[in-house]
Parts: C-alpha cells; structure tokens; sequence
C-alpha cells in the first residue's frame, strides 16, 4: 500500500465502517453497503488516487552530468495519467512535454538550447519526499539525478 494510505474497519456501534486516509482526504463507506468485489476496487482506486497525490509539488533536483553537478527545481503537478511541469535553473526554465504517470513512475522529455539544442528524456521515481531518476542527454549518454521536496 502506498505510503500515506491507511485502511480501518471499525466495527463499533454495530456498524462496520472502513475509513480510508489518503494525502489530501479522507474517505468514509459502509462495508455493508458495498459487495466484496466492489470493496477490491474501491481501495485500489483510493491507492491510486493516493500515490498521483504524493507526486504533485516541487522539488530541490542535482543532475551529475559530464559538466558537473547542475541543481535546479522540478516542479510537477498530475492530472490522470498526465504529467506536466517545469526545470527551472541558472540557465532559466522550461517547460516538461509528454508527460506520462504509471503509478510512481514518470516520465517525461524536455527540450533545451544552451549550451546546445537538445532534447532531453527524462524517467524516474517519486518514493514519499524523495525522486529519482534518469536523463538521456542526446549523444553525450545519461546522468542519474535525485532530489527532495520543497513544497
């Protein structure tokens, strides 16, 4: 189960409840009311919904690239399976294009112009306040890049 997702079935009250905590809600249904399968598929959907949720904000990122370490800002926001967002650094920012969400996996391509035009592709991982990934840089191979949430 995905971190910040919690199942509870109280039973008190005579009544058999579960209460389904994600990041931004929590969720209330009567077990009763809902047939088993149905139940399956509501708590993974509430997984789901949990995990897109972890991923949205911005994060402190260092790329080891062939010129050295390059720090910037990701900024992520989802929208079903889609990803959209920024890298902004000290040769300004740009926009993330097909952007793509499977779960905790990402990914995504952008294109630069300094030092030299190149399209850059981009996957990684959101693991609670933490990502991490990969860039290939067009010719010059790939550089791995990790970092931490900010907002």
């Amino acid at each position: 189960m995905p971190t910040g997702l919690a199942l509870r079935l109280d039973q008190s009250n005579r009544h058999k409840r579960r209460y389904v905590s994600g990041v931004q809600r929590d969720y209330l249904y009567d077990v009763d009311t809902v047939s088993h399968p149905y139940n399956a598929l509501l708590i993974q959907h509430l997984q789901e919904i949990s995990t897109v949720a972890q991923i949205d904000g911005k994060y402190d990122v260092t790329t080891k690239t062939p010129m050295g370490d390059q720090k910037g800002v990701l900024t992520l926001a989802t929208d079903g399976d889609s990803l959209t967002g920024s890298i902004s650094g000290d040769q300004g920012s740009i926009d993330l294009a097909d952007g793509k969400v499977n779960g905790d996996q990402l990914s995504w391509t952008a294109n630069i112009t300094s030092p030299m035009p190149m399209k850059l592709e981009f996957s990684a991982k959101v693991d609670g306040d933490s990502i991490s990934g990969s860039v290939q840089l067009g010719a010059f191979g790939s550089a791995s890049f990790e970092g931490s949430r900010i907002a």
